[in-house]
């Protein structure tokens, strides 16, 4: 049985038969986009971010990626997929990412 496929019905299953819940995975059928109820969203200093990928490694909802700049790899996040939570600029080491609250 693969438990990561994303199934409800596997997950569930699994969780019952071994009392550990499984992550679904960042499925939109399994888990609806955040939509506008979140508070803080990150803000990202393409100039300071060096790509080292510590920030999409702690991100709790795989919402963060590296894209291809000129300049190198740097961070971006899905703000569809954000939940604001504010891991990314506390692991980031050379600060290229603040929350900013919505005006």
């Amino acid at each position: 049985m693969e438990i990561n496929s994303g199934k409800t019905d596997q997950a569930e299953e699994v969780t019952t038969r071994t009392g550990v819940q499984v992550a679904l995975g960042n499925r939109e059928e399994n888990y609806p986009p955040v939509g506008d109820w979140k508070i803080d969203f990150p803000l990202y200093d393409h100039e300071k971010c060096v790509g080292c990928n510590i920030c999409v490694k702690n991100c709790p909802e795989a919402a963060i990626r590296l894209i291809d700049t000129p300049k190198g790899k740097r961070a971006v996040a899905d703000l569809s997929w954000c939940k604001g939570c504010g891991i990314c600029p506390t692991v980031c080491p050379t600060g290229a990412i603040k929350m900013k609250g919505k005006k």
